[in-house]
């Protein structure tokens, strides 16, 4: 929403298209390797580990490399870093509730990633 000036009600249905997307795609194709976010930001080793064995063509990945970012703190150099909460803390309630409500049309595919809705507040 904050980089692209979007409003909640057509990022929350942008976030459902894609998240549909990939996991028809996590379930149906036969060559495919799953990521989430959460994975990369809980165990970036682990994460990277995966993605050498799927694309061993990438060599070894340094999970601990810092790099140039653009995010919610601004441009500037760090490792892979969980943002979630950050960017959790900074909703308003009725921007969580305008979102709630495109994301309870979705709530199998919520459940397939492991989302849950967020109560506003």
């Amino acid at each position: 929403m904050r980089r692209n000036h979007w409003n909640a009600n057509y990022a929350a249905s942008f976030a459902m298209m894609c998240l549909r997307t990939q996991l028809h795609n996590a379930r149906n194709l036969d060559n495919a390797l799953v990521l989430t976010y959460e994975s990369l930001v809980q165990d970036p080793a682990q994460t990277c580990q995966q993605l050498e064995r799927f694309l061993p063509q990438l060599g070894t990945l340094d999970h601990a490399a810092s790099f140039k970012v653009h995010s919610i703190d601004g441009t500037l150099n760090r490792p892979i870093t969980d943002l979630n909460a950050k960017k959790i803390a900074a909703l308003s309630a009725d921007t969580i509730t305008t979102m709630n409500k495109i994301f309870v049309q979705h709530r199998e595919t919520l459940e397939g990633w492991g989302y849950e809705l967020l109560a506003p507040g």
